[in-house]
């Protein structure tokens, strides 16, 4: 089985292109995106990208079953819902490989996870993660941070479009913090709850980089709105909504500060305190300071003496394992592949 006869697929935001986009970039794919917002991004963060614009209309079973033999996607269901209806209409054994869009503590509370064909892991942390959730899984290929890989390999790139978007702001004098908080999810809080506190607190003394979740602004419009009134036109803070890559983010920040996002797990690569604004169970947990939110965030940040630097190795090589590059990522997939074709 050769790849030309495989494609990815994104339906949803651009957010997911730095996962998925890149992941199709390493391996030589092409990926189809049915939003315009999202194929626009990729034009601009991701030029190295073979992607098409097109409709879930054009996305037929038929076109799909007569072009293509493996399909990558990011989401969770849509393409395993589909697997079935390719044998069953066109007597076709439609592989679908899933790329994971993060490396969260998130669906611990789920038992016998969403079933999966293929899986890419990062490493051992998700591969536990899949057995403590007892997902049903066919095989996994391992691919290490293939990510940050990416970004370093274009990073004057990555870290000019950056500055781009910071429009000349952040004090120069203070060092930067990147919150990041993420959505809630039903099993966990967000710390988007403390954002008007955070910027007030931390940003007494800090820079800070404000990266929240996409599904934030769909769940809260009317609290975003808000911030952005009251803190937008601040010198010291900016908001990071329209900037889907992630790296560049972490590298320009000095501490990380969040709470069950695996934009953690990330920074982790860059071995710099990180400070969380809930408890939680994760690994990541281990290798940062829990705030008191009945203290001043900022003077907490400010007196922290960081010891968590070989922890924060030790967690790192644990989640993301050894780095792989595209080819041999690739090799494994196509080997894999041809062995159970028919």
């Amino acid at each position: 089985m050769t790849s030309e006869r495989w494609i990815a697929i994104h339906t949803g935001l651009p957010h997911y292109l730095d996962h998925l986009g890149i992941l199709c970039i390493e391996l030589g794919l092409t990926l189809l995106v049915t939003e315009e917002a999202t194929y626009e991004a990729a034009r601009k963060f991701y030029p190295q990208l073979q992607c098409r614009l097109t409709t879930l209309k054009d996305l037929s079973l038929e076109y799909l079953a007569t072009h293509f033999d493996v399909i990558f996607e990011s989401g969770h269901l849509w393409a395993l819902e589909l697997q079935p209806l390719f044998e069953l209409l066109f007597n076709k054994k439609m592989r679908i490989v899933y790329c994971p869009h993060g490396n969260s503590d998130k669906g611990h509370s789920q038992k016998k996870g969403i079933p999966k064909d293929i899986s890419l892991v990062y490493g051992s942390h998700m591969m536990d993660h899949l057995k403590k959730t007892e997902s049903i899984l066919a095989h996994t290929i391992l691919t290490g941070n293939y990510r940050y890989t990416y970004y370093r390999k274009h990073q004057e790139f990555y870290d000019t479009e950056l500055q781009h978007a910071f429009k000349g702001k952040l004090t120069s004098s203070k060092k930067t913090i990147f919150f990041a908080p993420s959505w809630p999810d039903g099993e966990n809080r967000s710390s988007f709850a403390e954002c008007s506190r955070v910027l007030e607190e931390v940003g007494e003394f800090y820079n800070v980089i404000v990266r929240w979740h996409p599904f934030l602004e769909e769940l809260f419009p009317a609290e975003i709105e808000k911030l952005l009134g009251q803190y937008e036109k601040r010198e010291d803070i900016v908001f990071l909504s329209g900037f889907p890559c992630i790296y560049p983010i972490l590298n320009a920040a000095h501490g990380y500060l969040g709470d069950f996002s695996s934009v953690g797990y990330d920074f982790l690569a860059f071995n710099k305190p990180l400070f969380f604004l809930d408890s939680h169970f994760g690994a990541l947990y281990k290798c940062g300071l829990q705030l008191d939110l009945n203290q001043h965030l900022g003077q907490s940040i400010l007196r922290y003496e960081d010891s968590f630097h070989q922890l924060r190795q030790e967690t790192y090589r644990y989640v993301f394992g050894e780095e792989r590059e595209g080819r041999n990522i690739l090799k494994d997939l196509t080997s894999y592949l041809g062995s159970t074709a028919g």
